[in-house]
């Protein structure tokens, strides 16, 4: 079964680390594993105005983008 995401209109990427995200979603700041993120090495620190692909299954765990 193939992998299904979803994509998240996000305001900025506020840190990044080896293994997750800091974004800036509707205001609030999330912490996003990596390994969710389709091309994570695409984003930096500071990128804003991204439309970033996350695995379906994770956002609706973490309610995010519904």
């Amino acid at each position: 079964m193939a992998a299904e995401y979803i994509h998240l209109e996000v305001e900025e990427v506020v840190a990044s680390t080896a293994k997750a995200l800091l974004l800036r979603i509707d205001g609030d700041e999330v912490w996003v594993p990596r390994f969710v993120i389709a091309d994570d090495e695409d984003y930096e620190r500071g990128d804003k105005g991204a439309t970033i692909s996350v695995l379906e299954w994770w956002a609706k765990k973490e309610g995010i983008g519904e």
